[in-house]
């Protein structure tokens, strides 16, 4: 009898992979889907008139991936502004959502008008500033100004030459003479509003050809919505003209620039950047005895003492400054304006004899939003008024000029 030879079953194929295979395949993934993803790569942004649909800004970036799914700029930017005649080019290099290396403008024609040098996001080294005639010269440490200022003289604006020294942002010296600059030092003691402060560390830029102070002021109140007094008690002229370029500088010392070579200065009073002399800003104090005022704890005057309230429409300003369009100057009663903030914030205010008989000239102005601290309106009209005040308990007491608290 034969024995038959058994039968093999064919056998299925499979895709095999020894470990060595498999470990080299892992590890090229793990190291090249990071660098990829990492990669920095381009992209192109354009925004177009609704109107006639032509291009109005095109943005060609430079972008890196960020775990999680964000991503920073890296690499160079270029922001292309483009007008019916003209076109403005902003090159910004970043390295990992830095500004890093240089910085430029030019226009279509390739004249520059900025150009400096960012390191780790902070100016750096010598940035110059062009406008037709005239240039100015800075020198920036860790994003201030550190060293000399300098603005050649331009016939056509009438822009004489200008020669400042700074140490780490403070003005020194404004053409050899020294310069007090208080509005440096309130920065740096931690007083000024939060948002104030925030804009007054924000690139500005003036341009002032015999303009009248007063327009000076009101432009700055409306570019940058901080709400700024003029001392009537201590500014005799608000018409004195101004002549001044500046461009590329902080708001803050381009205020004190603005300023300095009229013997003016900046102050922070009441919540509001403050124009006086510059003898006044030196040793102010301040006469309402506002800041003496030590508040009873949960009291309605606690709560009520750094609300802020709606100014617009409210006399907080005094003349002779001439008045905004629509805020003509009026006569009103002190006392009135006391009644009205009593209503509407609760609080108890005793006006003292002679304070009912005080009715004086002021303009309504407008103040940032959401308006400024009632200690702060309060100090204005008591400071305008010559009034002062004192606690009695839970009461605000207003006493006259003639009254000592």
């Amino acid at each position: 009898m034969n024995d038959a030879s058994p039968t093999r079953k064919p056998r299925l194929w499979r895709l095999q992979f020894s470990l060595r295979v498999l470990l080299i395949a892992l590890s090229l993934f793990a190291i090249g889907f990071p660098i990829w993803y990492r990669w920095p790569y381009q992209d192109v942004l354009e925004e177009r008139d609704p109107t006639t649909g032509k291009v109005t800004m095109r943005r060609i970036a430079g972008w890196q991936r960020q775990w999680g799914g964000s991503r920073v700029p890296h690499g160079k930017r270029e922001d292309h502004h483009i007008w019916p005649r003209n076109e403005l080019v902003v090159i910004t290099h970043y390295v990992h959502g830095y500004r890093h290396g240089p910085h430029t403008i030019h226009d279509a024609n390739g004249t520059t008008s900025t150009a400096g040098q960012y390191l780790d996001g902070m100016r750096e080294g010598i940035w110059t500033y062009t406008d037709g005639d005239v240039t100015a010269i800075a020198n920036y440490r860790q994003d201030e100004l550190d060293g000399t200022l300098r603005i050649k003289p331009s016939p056509r604006r009438r822009q004489a030459g200008v020669v400042t020294v700074f140490e780490a942002g403070k003005l020194i010296s404004f053409n050899g003479e020294p310069v007090h600059d208080r509005l440096f030092d309130v920065l740096e003691s931690g007083v000024v509003d939060e948002l104030a402060a925030a804009e007054l560390q924000r690139d500005t830029e003036v341009d002032f050809v015999e303009t009248p102070l007063v327009d000076v002021v009101e432009y700055l109140n409306d570019k940058h919505n901080i709400p700024i007094v003029l001392d009537g008690k201590q500014i005799a002229e608000a018409d004195q003209p101004f002549t001044a370029w500046y461009r590329g500088i902080d708001l803050a010392p381009t205020l004190t620039l603005l300023l300095a070579p009229h013997g003016l200065a900046w102050d922070y009073r009441y919540g509001c950047l403050w124009i006086t002399t510059s003898d006044d800003a030196k040793d102010w104090r301040d006469p309402t005895g506002v800041a003496e005022i030590k508040l009873p704890r949960d009291s309605a005057l606690a709560h009520a003492w750094n609300e802020r309230v709606e100014t617009t429409g409210v006399a907080i300003q005094r003349a002779p400054f001439p008045p905004r369009a629509g805020a003509p100057p009026r006569k009103v009663s002190l006392e009135q304006l006391l009644v009205t903030y009593e209503e509407r914030l609760g609080i108890e205010i005793r006006i003292s004899p002679g304070v009912e008989e005080i009715i004086t000239e002021f303009i309504p102005v407008a103040s940032n939003e959401p308006g400024i601290a009632f200690r702060d309106i309060l100090g204005q009209l008591l400071y305008f008024t010559g009034c002062r005040c004192k606690l009695d308990g839970e009461t605000l007491v207003i006493v006259p000029p003639d009254e000592e608290p």
